[in-house]
């Protein structure tokens, strides 16, 4: 259930949202750097949206069932249930379910272009129009008015929407009964007015206090060490502080109880310091009461950044080789969480 949702950012073109779940069921619980995986739901508009462009009544209740007689979602369900909760309609169509498209299309030029996007020699023209573009299945059905397809070959070709795995951003030992989640919204729009968003994120938004969530907990091995006295390096950018905010909540926890931690340090680059500094205050707090001994901070597009160079997380790692590897010679761990070209620099 959701306890809090509010906006990370200030300002800017992008949202990043902070939502905290309580746990309900009394038998589950989590660790520090594990996953929470939520079951997200389609936006109202677009399941209404589809539903007009198929001429199909949300309220019809259907039965899926597969070739050895499995429903693959809780049946009997209405349209808009499937729609909403278990079909990924915003998913990029793949190039087989172009070609059952096809089959339905009463314009020859339509079926033509559908079986061209398809075919092989037209994998650049099907990479630039359905992957750079990011067009969804409405967005398809509305570039081929030709097309209707049925309800029940829909039903089949659609894949099931899935869940979306997020790091943790706090600590059990501070909040043992509710989850933290961190998350940039995923939004683009083109110049033809469309506009695309991330099925998940654009979920996390709509939230609202007291409303109920489907989701799972995942073990990781993301774990501080064992033993507390460890050096510990923290490396992240952008979302990438998630866990590694769950880490410092628990270094902050050990500290309290009077635990001898060790040299801790945190490495953390954003787009602006006015903008996207995820959690600057408790970072600020950390460093204040000693949970942190330095922060090294980067970013990218600061006019205050010297030189009004871009100024990335992994050149603020490689400024300090000498004191890290150092740190790692005495026994540190290092813990790096970003984009995966992030991480191979780092290394």
């Amino acid at each position: 259930r959701v306890r809090e949702s509010r906006e990370l950012n200030n300002g800017g073109e992008r949202s990043c949202r902070h939502v905290e779940f309580d746990i309900l069921a009394p038998a589950v619980g989590y660790e520090t750097g594990d996953h929470l995986a939520i079951f997200p739901e389609n936006d109202m508009s677009m399941v209404k949206a589809l539903a007009a462009r198929l001429q199909v009544d949300l309220s019809l209740y259907i039965t899926v069932k597969d070739s050895d007689g499995f429903s693959p979602f809780p049946c009997p369900c209405t349209v808009e249930e499937a729609f909403a909760r278990y079909l990924d309609i915003n998913s990029l169509p793949r190039k087989s379910f172009l070609v059952a498209l096809a089959e339905f299309a009463r314009d020859g030029s339509e079926r033509e272009r559908l079986l061209k996007l398809a075919s092989k020699e037209g994998q650049d023209l099907y990479h630039q129009y359905v992957v750079l573009e990011t067009r969804n299945l409405l967005d398809l059905l509305n570039d081929f008015p030709s097309v209707q397809p049925s309800l029940e070959c829909l039903v089949e070709l659609v894949p099931r929407l899935q869940s979306r795995y997020y790091s943790i951003s706090s600590s059990n030992l501070v909040h043992p009964r509710c989850v933290h989640v961190t998350a940039v919204v995923v939004e683009k729009k083109y110049q033809d007015g469309r506009s695309f968003h991330g099925v998940c994120t654009s979920y996390l938004r709509r939230l609202h206090q007291g409303d109920i969530v489907r989701a799972h907990l995942r073990k990781t091995n993301f774990k501080l060490p064992r033993e507390v006295s460890t050096p510990v390096i923290l490396v992240g950018a952008g979302t990438g502080i998630a866990p590694l905010r769950g880490m410092c909540q628990e270094l902050e926890h050990r500290k309290r109880m009077l635990a001898p931690i060790g040299k801790n340090l945190l490495f953390f680059g954003c787009r602006r310091p006015t903008e996207d500094y995820l959690y600057e205050e408790e970072i600020g707090g950390w460093l204040e009461n000693g949970t942190l001994s330095r922060v090294h901070t980067a970013f990218s597009r600061s006019n205050d950044t010297l030189g009004g160079g871009k100024v990335y997380v992994q050149q603020r790692v490689d400024e300090n080789a000498i004191q890290l590897l150092s740190l790692l010679d005495a026994g540190a761990c290092i813990y790096v969480c970003g984009s995966t070209a992030m991480a191979r620099d780092v290394k």
